[in-house]
């Protein structure tokens, strides 16, 4: 019989628990402390599969246990059968679009127009926890950091980083053809392979906010949703950067379809489960600036959540067949690329938007706490006509909604 491989475990604490008290738990067990994680006052580690009840039955019972389990998957290819069922293809991905005809480039209304304003992110840094950030003409000389806190080493050119550069992308790339919603923001690169890891980066984002001006947080990922937030060690570390000051903005995740019945309510994923975070879902835009045919995607995940039966999402932002940076050496195919771009889809993208958005808004009102830019987002949202709240939240981003909302609170406290 092939022995089943140990499990990961993230174990957290309401409180620090004595050291010499941990270090007789895992002597007993014969464990060794992966790492220390002061974030949740806790740490990681590998517990062999045959101990792994008698470990959990020997911790405090305050204690907090995450399973250090894989991220969501992104969402499957559409298929007929997909597309039947809502969502909708552009015609500039039914084949691939020449590198000379541009195709149609969604993000938030009335963004040219606000970019023609001066408004383009300056002055705000977006610290991007994903797969990691590759090289692009489109990030040139605004990635200010990057940390490593996989276990492999990859290289530049590695497929891995197709997520993380096309998410940065989303939020601040500046190409001449394809414009992020933050053209001027910085950027912070914090690579990631697991929740452990990208618990570790949050960490690291905390401590060193005031050293890298870190302003906003994306994370573009998730987890299934098995613990009450108050007892998830990564929606706890995700509060712990709100805590701390950073706007923080985090997927809804893509399970709207993953169940048996047709409607699946409790599908939003960790951390995005965590009350205080700003957590947006994907619509479709149909591929056109019109409103009218705005409809909701059917994979973007769906409130309230599962455990705590908080209202999720907070607000859509475009999340289908949005073009943005394509890392060099991944395998996306060809038939929805053009030029240095790919077009994906999922909440991934459309919680960039939001980030991007956040950068504009800090640029109108540098004071904002992450508490009044939520407020400010979701009052100024525009509901979509044919979605329930557990679907959209308060509604689709308004950014010029939003922009003057934000001037509004600017100069009343000036």
């Amino acid at each position: 019989m092939i022995p089943k491989p140990p499990v990961s475990l993230v174990v957290g604490f309401p409180r620090a628990q004595s050291s010499r008290e941990l270090a007789k738990l895992h002597r007993k067990f014969k464990l060794r402390q992966d790492e220390k994680l002061d974030i949740v006052n806790g740490y990681s580690i590998e517990v062999p599969a045959n101990q792994l009840d008698s470990y959990l039955e020997a911790l405090p019972e305050s204690a907090k246990v995450m399973v250090d389990e894989p991220f969501f998957p992104s969402p499957k290819t559409s298929s007929p059968r997909r597309r039947r069922r809502g969502v909708r293809l552009s015609d500039s991905l039914e084949s691939s679009p020449s590198k000379s005809s541009k195709p149609y480039i969604s993000r938030p209304t009335e963004l040219e127009e606000l970019h023609a304003q001066g408004l383009r992110g300056e002055g705000s840094t977006i610290a991007v926890i994903d797969s990691g950030i590759q090289s692009h003409p489109d990030f040139e000389g605004r990635v200010k950091y990057s940390k490593n806190f996989g276990r492999t080493k990859s290289k530049n050119n590695s497929k891995s980083y197709w997520h993380g550069t096309h998410v940065a992308g989303i939020a601040a790339g500046d190409g001449k053809k394809v414009d992020g919603v933050a053209p001027e923001a910085e950027i912070i690169n914090l690579r990631i392979e697991s929740p452990k890891q990208a618990i570790k980066a949050i960490q690291w984002a905390v401590e060193n906010k005031e050293k890298h001006s870190i302003d906003i947080l994306n994370l573009s990922l998730g987890i299934p949703d098995r613990l009450p937030s108050e007892q998830d060690p990564f929606a706890q570390a995700t509060q712990q950067a709100i805590n701390a000051g950073i706007i923080t903005i985090v997927a809804s995740g893509n399970e709207g379809q993953q169940c048996s019945s047709g409607t699946c309510h409790g599908t939003i994923s960790s951390p995005g489960t965590l009350p205080d975070a700003i957590t947006v879902g994907a619509y479709d835009d149909s591929g056109t600036p019109e409103l009218d045919d705005d409809r909701m995607w059917s994979q973007s995940s769906l409130g309230p959540t599962a455990l705590d039966k908080t209202e999720k999402p907070d607000l859509v932002a475009p999340g289908t067949r949005i073009f943005a940076p394509k890392a060099k050496g991944s395998r996306l195919g060809t038939r929805s690329t053009w030029n240095l771009y790919h077009a994906d889809s999922g909440s991934s993208m459309a919680t960039p938007m939001v980030s991007g958005a956040a950068a504009l808004l800090l640029q109108v009102d540098p004071n904002l706490s992450h508490h009044e830019m939520k407020d400010i987002l979701t009052e100024s949202a525009l509901p979509i006509d044919s979605a329930e709240s557990y679907e959209q939240g308060a509604g689709r981003l308004n950014l010029a909604k939003a922009i003057e909302l934000a001037r509004t609170r600017a100069s009343g406290n000036s």
